[in-house]
């Protein structure tokens, strides 16, 4: 959302780190189904279950789709930010999930086309990414690369 929201307003996507952290992106209606199959079935008994597509992207190849799916030429800004304690990589283990019949529908692609039409059906899109930055800096939340 906060790529989104910033490419729409003519601004770069903010990566931390080199952008080359991964997470594991999912679709909200994939991710309804699999609460609705873990409600439904005794074969998870009460057990935390991680919901996911199991793989890692990077970050940099989620704002470079998104900037190419609403046609903006806007590069990515990596201005040697990081906060400290963030994960590098974070994937899903879908074992249990999968247990139980759940297969990820939508895929990235997909998903990102879909995000992109309900964002532009809204009628006033900010960018709150830049206050937000501020803020986290005044906190000692977001550190600069010292070189």
């Amino acid at each position: 959302a906060i790529f989104c929201t910033r490419l729409l307003n003519n601004l770069p996507p903010v990566l931390y780190e080199d952008g080359e952290q991964t997470r594991d992106f999912s679709f909200v209606e994939d991710i309804a189904r699999a609460n609705l199959l873990a409600a439904e079935t005794d074969k998870l008994d009460g057990s935390p279950v991680n919901v996911g597509s199991g793989k890692g992207t990077p970050i940099r190849q989620i704002a470079e789709e998104l900037s190419s799916a609403l046609k903006i030429e806007i590069a990515p800004e990596i201005n040697g930010e990081f906060r400290p304690g963030e994960m590098r990589h974070l994937t899903s283990d879908t074992t249990r999930i999968r247990s139980i019949g759940y297969r990820p529908r939508v895929d990235l692609a997909e998903g990102i086309a879909c995000y992109i039409d309900w964002i532009r059906s809204q009628s006033d899109i900010h960018d709150y990414f830049s206050k937000a930055a501020e803020i986290l800096r005044s906190k000692g939340i977001v550190h600069k690369v010292q070189r």
